[in-house]
């Protein structure tokens, strides 16, 4: 679980499997990973690059590119295990291109949820080394960009790579010919694929992400302090925010995630005497949930598209307001005023203003943002509707000779 992709990925499986459906999971063998029936199946676990010698990062990158263990092992699975459908997630660098001709070749449906820009930019955030806003890949049709800017890491080896996989994918192996249909997160990821692969059209739709209502209780006792939650890394706003929040001394903001941050981070809190930042590190669902419920407010101050914002909803879910950059699909959950406050992306000068609001409210205005964001996360994204919406999208793409299907495969 290292991200909200992980999540909804999991989330959607104990899901169908609630509901009678016979779920298959098909993933690479991490140390991390939850038990399975299926990691028989999983992919081989390679070393990251960075702690890889100079042979293995060869054999890691032509892995990263084309696993030959990932379509031996699907094949192997797909004979024994025949599905009605599989979910395609983010499958791209440990189970690779090797799985989409697998699926065509067995006949299996194949339905993709759409959790980030890879087919449209080499580096799927859709942010340049500087962490800008960029679509110079997509709107130019030229991949190349990566390389010249040096997207990735700000390293001509990295981002030669994503390169590399780009061109791969826009050649030889296009998702489009592969998946059957692609499920956006987002109003603003379905149209921002359309913008720039019109032919998509017919095959994409929208299905906003979940969450299960009863795992969640609005807080009864407030804190006083922000809590950040996410990826500890530049393109979230982290620098953006510690630059920011020397403007509240007594105010408390927990960040809790882990990334490549971190250490600069410390160094930076340290440098500064930011004595009311604390780093709560990595947190399981279980031990985030009592800080969500406590938080006076989240803070999610991305600089790039973000896709949803599962975050987002987890925290109204808790009774907990959110103050979001108004970037990405993180507008269409926001009404700044009545379920949150948002601000324009990587503008201080707003975001100062809107947490000086945050903190200025009355306690009655408190009270109704949050009975207006549990009432919203209610109507809007509940599992049993996300149930219902899914399996329609699954029973409209498997033959009509199975009228529903017994199994689904997730990835």
């Amino acid at each position: 679980m290292r991200g909200g992709a992980d999540k909804v990925y999991l989330d959607t499986g104990e899901l169908l499997a609630k509901h009678g459906e016979a779920v298959i999971y098909f993933s690479s063998v991490h140390p991390k990973n939850y038990p399975s029936a299926y990691d028989k199946y999983f992919v081989k676990y390679t070393e990251p690059y960075d702690s890889a010698s100079f042979l293995n990062s060869i054999l890691r990158t032509i892995d990263y590119l084309y696993s030959l263990d990932a379509k031996r092992k699907l094949s192997r699975l797909l004979k024994v295990e025949k599905p009605d459908v599989a979910h395609l997630h983010i499958f791209q660098s440990r189970l690779t291109f090797s799985i989409l001709p697998v699926l065509k070749k067995y006949k299996i449906p194949v339905i993709m949820t759409l959790h980030e820009y890879k087919m449209l930019c080499p580096m799927y955030q859709m942010v340049d080394a500087g962490n800008n806003v960029c679509e110079l890949c997509p709107s130019t049709g030229n991949p190349f960009h990566v390389l010249k800017k040096r997207c990735n890491k700000s390293s001509f080896k990295y981002s030669l790579i994503s390169l590399v996989e780009s061109l791969i994918r826009k050649t030889i192996y296009k998702y489009e010919h592969f998946v059957d249909r692609f499920l956006a997160v987002s109003s603003f990821v379905e149209d921002k694929h359309i913008q720039y692969k019109p032919e998509l059209a017919d095959k994409i739709y929208k299905l906003y992400n979940f969450v299960n209502l009863d795992a969640y209780t609005p807080g009864r006792e407030k804190g006083d302090f922000f809590i950040y939650v996410g990826r500890l890394s530049r393109e979230k706003g982290i620098k953006f925010l510690l630059e920011a929040w020397k403007n509240f001394p007594d105010v408390p903001l927990y960040l809790a995630g882990d990334g490549p941050m971190k250490s600069e981070i410390l160094e930076y809190v340290s440098q500064h005497s930011l004595k009311n930042i604390v780093l709560l590190g990595f947190l399981s669902p279980n031990e985030l949930m009592p800080h969500l419920q406590k938080a006076k407010f989240l803070i999610l101050p991305s600089l790039t598209y973000e896709t949803f914002g599962l975050t987002l909803i987890e925290a109204m879910a808790c009774g907990t307001p959110p103050v979001a950059a108004k970037i990405g699909g993180m507008t269409e959950l926001i009404t700044h005023g009545e379920n949150g406050l948002q601000f324009t992306s990587n503008s201080q000068e707003e975001f100062i203003q809107v947490i000086n609001e945050a903190l200025q409210l009355k306690e009655d205005q408190y009270q109704l943002m949050i009975e207006n964001g549990f009432s919203f996360v209610n109507q809007n994204f509940g599992a049993s509707q996300y149930y219902a919406d899914l399996m329609a999208h699954y029973r409209e793409i498997i033959p009509k000779k199975r009228e529903k299907p017994k199994k689904s495969i997730l990835r």
